[in-house]
């Protein structure tokens, strides 16, 4: 298993390599365009290998849905994660909840927030607005609430919780690559990192519901390790995820 899991990191460490190369696309080109995207709901099954070979085949279930909505006088998306994950005894180890607001069109984004509830410990809410000039970041844990404002250039927020909806914004067709500006979903999130992606090409994968379809087939970089994900131009765009965070963990997500 650790073999096969070094193989697949040493192959992402080559593709990832070319994507330094790959043309720049900021906030407010044409080649990104929101209109791409249509609402869903969808959600994925979690199974998670940790870096001593522990296997958890049922390590929760990801919710995840895509509405349009009006913000600050926006035209926007609205995207709901909802994430439940458990031990390998199947008791729960923790509930997430992210919302990303972004423009309908430009995908620049407008707000996020970042609910993190662990048993026994106290729930954290982190709260962004982000405005031309900069982001407005609120934090409350244990019921005590800080703000603070930090300047930063504009940047998509795809580490903060957009990921492959912010592909499939793009061109997408086998060959296709490009690197882009994202914020952080760190304790500093208004730190800009430029990441890229590439289409590797297609596969044809059988989906509940769905039968035989072809995905497009998609890796990139994210702030903490490579991400592959197998995505179609319809709703409900991502079907399955493969991810090798930088702590050794193995995540495989399918479509439920």
């Amino acid at each position: 298993m650790r073999s096969a899991a070094l193989s697949l990191l040493l192959m992402s460490s080559t593709v990832l390599a070319a994507l330094q190369e790959a043309p720049k696309v900021t906030v407010g080109d044409k080649a990104v365009d929101g209109a791409r995207l249509q609402p869903y709901v969808n959600q994925w099954g979690m199974h998670v290998t940790k870096p001593d070979g522990t296997d958890i085949p049922d390590a929760g279930l990801w919710k995840d849905q895509l509405e349009a909505v009006e913000f600050a006088g926006h035209q926007g998306w609205k995207r709901t994660q909802d994430a439940t994950f458990k031990k390998q005894d199947g008791s729960i180890a923790g509930h997430n909840i992210t919302i990303n607001i972004f423009d309908r069109s430009t995908m620049a984004p407008l707000y996020r927030e970042f609910r993190s509830m662990r048993p026994g410990q106290p729930d954290k809410d982190v709260r962004i607005t982000f405005s031309s000039v900069g982001l407005h970041i609120e934090s409350t844990e244990a019921g005590k609430t800080a703000s603070s404002d930090v300047k930063a250039g504009p940047a998509f927020d795809f580490d903060g919780g957009l990921y492959a909806v912010l592909w499939s914004a793009f061109p997408l067709k086998v060959g296709y690559t490009a690197s882009f500006p994202s914020y952080s979903e760190g304790d500093n999130p208004g730190t800009v990192n430029w990441h890229g992606f590439k289409v590797l090409g297609t596969e044809d994968i059988q989906e509940k519901g769905m039968g035989t379809v072809k995905a497009l087939v998609v890796e990139g970089d994210t702030e903490s390790g490579p991400l592959k994900y197998w995505l179609i131009t319809k709703p409900p765009f991502v079907l399955r995820m493969d991810y090798h965070p930088s702590n050794g963990t193995h995540w495989q997500l399918d479509r439920v």
